[in-house]
């Protein structure tokens, strides 16, 4: 088997979408804090499209060209909700518009690649986003009901290592403080 041009290309495991309290801790595993009573939901599958937005900025020393900035960031997410009937999503979605996400990038101790390089756990965290549709999907070919959900971001994303050794750990720190500080809770 050939194996891909680039470096660890792991398999993707999910995440969790938790509804209701968004001080929550979303940094450690969903196993080991948080309870799926407790409004924390799987996440099978997900997409994250991140948005740079733009403005014009004309001026003369452009020669009537259009000149532009970057002038903000967004991000949209897609995911996929595993059907339970014990904790069903409707349930916890029905008068949620806040909620908090995080979205896994591989499972670095169940694959292979990761955990024959000692790799950290990475994964994104968005204490706050904004639910826009939740849409439950029946695939009768032999898949489980899902319900896939659809939102926006209420703030800012981070890309953070289960070592705490690298990408935003930092900026992640200083934002929760910064909104705990403003009174918006994260």
């Amino acid at each position: 088997m050939p194996i891909p041009a680039g470096g660890l290309i792991p398999s993707g495991i999910g995440g969790c979408l938790v509804v209701g309290d968004l001080g929550a801790d979303l940094t450690t595993p969903a196993s080991t804090e948080h309870q799926y009573g407790d409004g924390v939901l799987d996440v099978a599958r997900w997409q994250l499209q991140e948005l740079f937005l733009t403005g014009e900025c004309p001026h003369s020393g452009t020669f009537g060209a259009i000149s532009r900035r970057r002038v903000g960031y967004d991000f949209r997410f897609a995911c996929e909700l595993p059907y339970d009937y014990n904790n069903p999503a409707d349930q916890f979605l029905s008068g949620a518009t806040t909620i908090a996400l995080r979205l896994n990038l591989a499972d670095s101790v169940l694959e292979p690649l990761l955990a024959a390089n000692n790799a950290a756990q990475l994964f994104y965290v968005a204490p706050s986003c904004i639910l826009e549709a939740a849409v439950p999907v029946l695939n009768a070919v032999g898949d489980v009901i899902r319900m896939t959900c659809h939102g926006s971001g209420n703030g800012l994303i981070f890309l953070l290592s289960s070592d705490g050794t690298s990408y935003d750990w930092g900026s992640y720190t200083t934002y929760k403080a910064y909104m705990n500080q403003r009174g918006w809770n994260v």
